[in-house]
């Protein structure tokens, strides 16, 4: 199944739009079984408008200092 949005989900059940643009072709395009995105993440898993929450990056590493002795000319 294809990401979808929890912004999504919510606007395809409250039918922001005459047309659906999401993973559920349609089947519950303005069923307004909730309107708030947060909702959609406390659906079940095979949902059409389940929406995983969002992941967390992993913080960069720390890069070492760069020094004049590991400088390459350009020319």
């Amino acid at each position: 199944m294809r990401a979808l949005s929890a912004t999504a989900a919510a606007t395809c059940e409250t039918a922001k739009t005459k047309r659906c643009r999401c993973r559920c072709g349609g089947l519950l395009h303005g069923s307004g079984r909730f309107t708030l995105p947060e909702d959609a993440l406390t659906l079940a898993d095979d949902d059409p408008h389940f929406a995983e929450p969002p992941r967390r990056r992993a913080p960069m590493p720390e890069a070492e200092p760069f020094t004049e002795t590991e400088a390459v000319p350009l020319f």
